[in-house]
């Protein structure tokens, strides 16, 4: 099936769907079975909206490096096993900040980087 047009909403040919769906409308577009010689026309819809922050730069690119220093872990209460792996790993519970500092190569080990809130700057003692 080809894609051979998308329209935004408000553009000539959404009215309609504007009208129905409202600020949940991303885009309609219109595709073409050449095999049963139909066009649909399709349209895309926000159906769940949630806060999402871009995180630290470290996140992006596969090859990227993890800063120095401890990282700070979320972990669920609910989470009972890998809280037993925070603490047989050696981490540290803050209960004012309600995170887990642990040091980088767990995060790595135990793959942990999408927990991660952010990483604390190394403490030479």
């Amino acid at each position: 099936m080809d894609v051979k047009l998308t329209l935004r909403p408000g553009a000539p040919g959404t009215k309609r769907l504007s009208e129905h769906f409202g600020e949940r409308l991303v885009c309609v577009r219109y595709r073409y079975d050449r095999q049963r010689e139909r066009r649909f026309k399709t349209v895309e819809l926000i159906v769940d909206e949630q806060l999402w922050s871009e995180g630290p730069q470290w996140r992006r690119g596969r090859g990227a490096e993890f800063p120095e220093g401890p990282a700070l872990v979320r972990v669920q209460y609910e989470e009972f096993d890998l809280r037993e792996t925070m603490r047989a790993c050696g981490a540290r519970w803050r209960p004012k900040e309600k995170l887990w500092e642990v040091n980088v190569d767990a995060v790595r080990a135990f793959k942990l980087w999408p927990r991660v809130v952010r990483f604390e700057a190394r403490e030479d003692r």
